[in-house]
C-alpha cells in the first residue's frame, strides 16, 4: 500500500470491519486509529473486527496500533476481534513479547464475523434453470 491510501473501514450490520492489506505504513497505521475511533463515535456499532490476514509484515508499531485501538474502541463499548494471524505472526508476537489483552483473536474472518453474529446460510437451490433463464443457448 502506499502511503497516500487510506485504509478503508466498512460497517456490516453493527460491526466495523478492518481489512488490512499489503504493507501497512506507522503513517498508515496511525490514521487508521482516528478514522476507526471517529467511526466507533459516529455510527451505533457493538463490534470491530480486525482481519489482518493480507498484511505482509505486522511489525511492532503495526502490532502496539493495533492493541491500543482495540483498547481505545473496550473504552468506547466496542468489542475487538483480531483475525487472520499467520504462524510466523504469532511466533513473532511472542517473540517480541507483545500481548494483546484488550482483544479477542481468532483463526479466520469467518470464525470473526460468526463470533460477531453474523451466520453464514446456505442458499436455496434454484428452481430454473439459470442458463435459460437469461437466454444462453447450448
Amino acid at each position: 500500500m502506499s502511503d497516500r491510501s487510506s485504509i478503508p473501514v466498512l460497517k456490516i450490520w453493527d460491526q466495523l470491519l478492518v481489512a488490512l492489506q499489503g504493507d501497512v505504513s506507522d503513517r498508515q497505521a496511525d490514521e487508521l486509529s482516528l478514522s476507526v475511533l471517529a467511526r466507533i463515535r459516529d455510527v451505533d456499532v457493538s463490534g470491530l473486527i480486525l482481519d489482518v490476514t493480507g498484511v505482509f509484515t505486522l511489525d511492532s508499531h503495526l502490532c502496539a496500533v493495533l492493541a491500543r485501538l482495540a483498547a481505545s474502541a473496550r473504552l468506547m463499548g466496542v468489542r475487538s476481534v483480531l483475525c487472520g494471524l499467520t504462524p510466523e505472526v504469532v511466533m513473532t508476537l511472542q517473540a517480541m513479547d507483545i500481548e494483546l489483552d484488550e482483544i479477542d483473536t481468532m483463526g479466520t474472518i469467518e470464525e470473526a464475523l460468526e463470533a460477531a453474529g453474523i451466520q453464514h446460510t446456505t442458499r436455496p437451490a434454484r428452481d430454473f434453470d439459470l442458463d435459460e433463464f437469461i437466454g444462453v443457448k447450448t
